[in-house]
């Protein structure tokens, strides 16, 4: 699976970075490290809005964390996987039939039936050991009939830069750093450009709000002949356009699909200063 390239550079602070990330009244008993900590508030929809589905991202190194930590487990619990909460990882180089691992909310009687993520498959375990890492993208499945606020948290990431490996086919990523970027600031323009989506590496949002149909928003990387051929992203529908107005939040994740017959790294350059 693929893992961003991490080096710890320690900052010594305890505060969050101001206008990048939402604090919360709620309160974290986990403990990262002298980090500079940031906290961020995700909305997910209610089961009927999108199936209560949410597609989001990791914006912090929680060191890394288990879907307990990073994700929290205030959502609702049961004692099956179609009643409670989900969490939906992707694998790509998983055997095929086996790329989605389902995690569901449930108490744990063996812990004062305190709410814990539990593997949905054969057989069950508690998600002690799995974990999610910046640049992971996941499914959150809400079934309460309200939206429900998760609370993301972790050390802010502070490296120079973050690499991460794109292999063939699809994948879900998310942008590795606590700060909105649009789609030409990622740095994600070194894959497979062509003149029509079917043929270039594509990138799809979703979003939750939109009528059935229109919930998945595509790009795809194309030449733009206007700029010296450079590579660019491009909505495929209609009408097409350049994508120079989206951004994608840094709690947000989205789905790569690759065109190219072997792996390439994406480079992120941090785009803030923790001095």
């Amino acid at each position: 699976m693929k893992r961003m390239c991490l080096k710890k550079y320690f900052v010594i602070a305890t505060s969050c970075m101001a206008g990048v990330f939402s604090t919360s009244a709620q309160i974290t008993s986990e403990v990262f490290s002298v980090n500079v900590v940031g906290f961020h508030n995700v909305a997910v929809p209610p089961s009927d809005v999108g199936g209560g589905m949410q597609l989001m991202g990791v914006p912090f190194d929680a060191e890394p964390g288990t879907l307990d930590q990073v994700v929290g487990t205030s959502g609702v619990a049961a004692d099956n996987a179609l009643s409670a909460d989900n969490i939906i990882l992707f694998d790509p180089e998983a055997a095929p039939g086996s790329e989605y691992r389902r995690f569901y909310l449930r108490n744990n009687p063996d812990n004062n039936d305190e709410p814990m993520w539990r593997f949905a498959g054969t057989p069950q375990y508690w998600a002690t050991n799995e974990f999610l890492y910046p640049n992971d993208g996941f499914w959150y499945v809400n079934r309460a009939s309200e939206s429900v606020t998760n609370l993301l948290s972790g050390n802010v990431v502070n490296i120079p830069e973050v690499t991460v490996t794109i292999v063939p086919g699809l994948q879900l990523l998310s942008y590795p750093f606590s700060a909105p970027a649009s789609l030409h600031e990622m740095g994600l323009t070194n894959g497979i450009a062509a003149p029509n989506a079917l043929s270039a590496d594509n990138i799809t949002l979703y979003d939750p709000t939109l009528p059935p149909g229109d919930q998945y928003i595509r790009y795809y990387l194309r030449p733009n002949p206007d700029d010296n051929n450079t590579p660019m992203w491009r909505f495929a529908g209609i009408p097409q356009t350049w994508a120079t107005n989206v951004v994608i939040q840094p709690h947000q994740g989205f789905w790569y699909h690759s065109r190219a017959e072997e792996p390439f790294d994406w480079i992120v350059q941090r785009p803030y200063l923790l001095d």
